[in-house]
This record gives C-alpha cells, sequence and structure tokens, in this order.
C-alpha cells in the first residue's frame, strides 16, 4: 500500500458550542428567526470561529489551470489544452459500458485491468512531479477482488454493469481496509473496518475499488496546503487510450 506521513501539527480545537436538541434546539430555531438574531449570532459565530475565518487573509487566487505543465513541455500549458474537452475522434475515458463490453468480448480481463491500473498510478506518482491522484492503494486487495471479478464473468455470474469496472475513492468515504484522513494528517490514524453506504454498493455490484484519491484537507483548504502537501497535479491532457480496459498514463485511476 502506497502511503506517506509528515510530522506536521495541527492547532486544533473543539467549538465552543452547546449542543441542543429537542425544546432547546426548537427554541433556538426560533430565536434565530426572530429579531433578536441580531443578538445572538455574533456570540455564535465567534464561538464557532468563523468571526476568526472571515478575519483571515490568503494571499492566494483559485486555481483554474494545472498547477505544474505537462512534462516535457518547458513552460505553462496553452490555454487551448488547458480547456480543451475530449470531442470527436480524440481522447476520451473509458465507460463503464467499454469495459463490461471487454470483458464480455474476452478482449480483456479485471485481472489485466486490475494490473494496468495498478501500474500506472505507481507510475504516475514515481514521476517529476509526481500525479498524486490516487494517495493509497492496496495492490493485494485490488487483485484479491480482479479475482474474484474474473471468476464470475467466466462462470457467468456476472453482478451487473459495475462488474470489474475500477473506481477509486474520495478519501473522505470509509472504504475497507484504508484509513479515512479526510486530507488531513491527524485523521484516519486507523484503517475503517466498514465500508460507507456507497463504497459498500459498489463492492456489493462487483466494482474494482483501486484506492484512495487525493482531496483538499477536509475539502476546505487550498491544494497548496493539503496534508503532507502532495498536490495534485492533474496533467492539461493525455494520449488517445488503448482497447476498453487499458486506461492510457492520461486516463489513469479509472
Amino acid at each position: 500500500m502506497t502511503a506517506h506521513s509528515d510530522d506536521r501539527s495541527y492547532d486544533v480545537r473543539s467549538m465552543d458550542l452547546p449542543p441542543l436538541t429537542g425544546a432547546k434546539l426548537r427554541l433556538a430555531v426560533a430565536l434565530l428567526d426572530s429579531p433578536s438574531r441580531h443578538l445572538l449570532m455574533p456570540r455564535l459565530l465567534r464561538e464557532a470561529g468563523v468571526t476568526w475565518l472571515r478575519s483571515q487573509v490568503f494571499d492566494e487566487t483559485p486555481t483554474g489551470a494545472p498547477l505544474h505543465p505537462a512534462r516535457g513541455s518547458g513552460g505553462e500549458a496553452p490555454a487551448e489544452t488547458r480547456d480543451a474537452k475530449p470531442a470527436g475522434e480524440g481522447f476520451r475515458f473509458s465507460t463503464v459500458h467499454d469495459y463490461a463490453r471487454a470483458y464480455r468480448e474476452k478482449t480483456t480481463s479485471p485481472d489485466e485491468v486490475a494490473e494496468r491500473v495498478y501500474r500506472e498510478i505507481e507510475a504516475g506518482n514515481a514521476a517529476s512531479p509526481p500525479l498524486n491522484a490516487v494517495i493509497a492503494v492496496n495492490r493485494d486487495d485490488l487483485l484479491r477482488q480482479a479475482a474474484a471479478s474474473a471468476r464470475r464473468i467466466r462462470e457467468g455470474k456476472v453482478l451487473g454493469i459495475f462488474d470489474g469496472v475500477p473506481v477509486a475513492v474520495k478519501d473522505e468515504l470509509d472504504m475497507v481496509p484504508y484509513p479515512t484522513t479526510a486530507g488531513t494528517a491527524f485523521l484516519g490514524k486507523h484503517p475503517a473496518d466498514t465500508d460507507a453506504t456507497v463504497v459498500a454498493r459498489l463492492r456489493a455490484a462487483g466494482a474494482l475499488l483501486v484506492g484512495k484519491t487525493n482531496m483538499h484537507e477536509i475539502g476546505l483548504v487550498s491544494p497548496q496546503e493539503t496534508r503532507r502537501r502532495r498536490v495534485e497535479r492533474n496533467l492539461p491532457s493525455g494520449p488517445p487510450r488503448g482497447r476498453a480496459g487499458r486506461p492510457s498514463r492520461g486516463a489513469r485511476g479509472a
């Protein structure tokens, strides 16, 4: 399993807000809907840290293009490349139906797909700069899933359209056997012992659960400040894909 760590510390504090249920909650809602909310809101916002957050100045602008150019470009990707969308006979990602058709026609298998996806993830994360799109992948777990899917396909016991299709899960959802860090270094100290509902349904449908994908810290912080400073670097484009089930380098991670 690929994983990284650092020794950064966090100033984590609990919000000083009273727990409200039942009649107290209904009263609080009524007060906040009344003219007296102007007396209550400043204190609530201050104790919840919202006032402090609003006072902060962040010396950065939203990132609308890849932070790093494609390898070998020698500079920032041109605007037409950054904003281009797949069209016509050019590059497009493999779809769920592409995988299902390839398995049905025996042009590839879940085993081959799993191996290729794993190699592409490792290659992307070992590149300079690293891609960091998928931050944790367990090869043994992935190959076990693929072997089970391939066996079902051979025996004519396919679970459905998702059987054998690789799916990566964002690092804010629980998925066995990975920890859930939500993009931080203080959460996810232990692997999840149960799947989130959407993950459980994908697993029950036979999807190949590849690993965990990168995300902003708790979904709030900019990519420059994500946990372990592992910035995700999106390539602006990719080469034409191979046959179904064999994603190109631009389509890694499925």
